[in-house]
């Protein structure tokens, strides 16, 4: 029979709640990098692009067709970069969500 406070301790103890070893909770992801400054523009540059609009009346469909293309390499450029510079903020979130290299490659394969 427990006397005393040996009784109140084993009682105390009895009454606390489980509580798990490992908490169940999702570990939260790591926060992304700062974005980083983005590319100011020259105010040339627009200045530059302002004269080719309002001088496109006078142009031949062939330098036309050339404005066009180059204007279309310089959006995909700029929208490459700023992929790039997204997944390099996101690249340890991805890290957890993606699968590693090794669990990619089939249990049957003679290369791994």
């Amino acid at each position: 029979m427990l006397v005393g406070s040996s009784f109140r301790r084993h009682f105390s103890l009895c009454t606390m709640p489980l509580m798990p070893q490992y908490p169940d909770c999702v570990k939260s992801l790591p926060k992304p990098l700062p974005a980083s400054t983005v590319e100011a523009r020259k105010e040339d540059d627009l200045e530059l692009e302002e004269e080719k609009l309002e001088n496109v009346d006078h142009l031949s469909a062939k330098e036309l067709l050339q404005l066009h293309v180059n204007h279309a390499k310089k959006v995909r450029a700029r929208l490459r970069n700023q992929r790039l510079q997204r997944i390099e903020r996101y690249k340890d979130r991805l890290a957890l969500l993606l699968p590693a290299v090794a669990d990619q490659q089939p249990k049957n394969d003679p290369a791994s």
